[in-house]
């Protein structure tokens, strides 16, 4: 269900033989449910509301770009924050490999 902030996603989990059971109380709780007021898709105020960057078909077509769009924010959040990290690491690893695999140096003779 769409609103004028976002969507309600609704997930009802349940065997195959239990559906026709619980297909009446999947639909009263749908019908149901209800935004706040001046939080509906009707109050949408094209002036002052966010507009996504994936549009509604992408959202109807199973929120594939919309997940990409996530899933890109979420990788660079997470890089962003740990950084540091991350390159201290990396710089950590590179030194143990050129420790383990590089050449030795030849003692002098004494």
């Amino acid at each position: 269900m769409l609103g004028r902030e976002g969507k309600i996603s609704m997930n009802m989990v349940t065997s195959v033989a239990e559906l026709p059971a619980l297909r009446p109380i999947a639909n009263t709780m749908l019908s149901n449910l209800e935004f706040v007021a001046g939080k509906t898709y009707a109050d949408f105020n094209p002036e002052s509301d966010h507009v996504a960057e994936y549009g509604l078909a992408a959202l109807v077509a199973g929120g594939l770009a919309a997940k990409k769009l996530g899933l890109l924010a979420l990788a660079a959040a997470f890089f962003a924050k740990f950084a540091k990290l991350i390159i201290a690491g990396a710089l950590a690893l590179g030194y143990g490999v050129k420790t383990l695999f590089g050449r030795k140096k030849a003692e002098p003779d004494a």
